[in-house]
């Protein structure tokens, strides 16, 4: 099925996802360090990384237990960044073979929600915009995932998730 290197990140059972949050553009690599409007970097925390290696479903740090909530954000913003690559891509170039982002998990149908996600290019390091604080539920856990959307091939690559302002 897939394996895995382990940075905080193991595959989930189930392949429940809902995409019904947010899409975020991507962003160059080269923008890492400005901030939103114009504003001076005051501080900079690394929240959890993921590392997938031949995903052919989904994978989320759930099972990793690795996550934030709101109140556990001491920045104003939170981004996600990272590089996937797909076993596919030299042959399938006009289809999204992979999303990747932040989701939730509802224990009680079994599914993940994707809240903020990104559609990745192969081999292309990307980040989302900057998602303010506020714009996370109390209470709420957030997760990272990556989403393999093509029936053939796998996604490798890595995922780092900050708290920035």
């Amino acid at each position: 099925m897939f394996s895995l290197l382990l940075t905080g990140a193991v595959a989930v059972e189930t392949e429940n996802i809902v995409f019904s949050g947010v899409e975020l553009p991507g962003v160059a690599d080269e923008a890492f360090g400005v901030a939103p409007f114009g504003m001076a970097r005051v501080g900079m925390k690394d929240l959890f990384n993921m590392t997938a290696n031949g995903v052919s479903g989904l994978l989320t740090t759930r099972s990793s237990n690795k996550y934030f909530t709101r109140s556990s954000l001491v920045n104003a913003y939170v981004y996600y960044s990272g590089q996937f690559t797909h076993t596919a891509a030299d042959v399938v170039t006009t289809t999204d073979l992979m999303r990747a982002g932040l989701c939730t998990y509802d224990q009680w149908n079994n599914i993940f929600n994707a809240e903020f996600y990104t559609y990745y290019k192969s081999g292309v390091a990307e980040k989302c915009s900057y998602i303010p604080k506020d714009s996370f539920r109390s209470g709420e856990q957030y997760y990272a995932f990556v989403k393999n959307l093509y029936p053939a091939g796998s996604v490798s690559g890595f995922m780092r998730v900050v708290n920035y302002g």
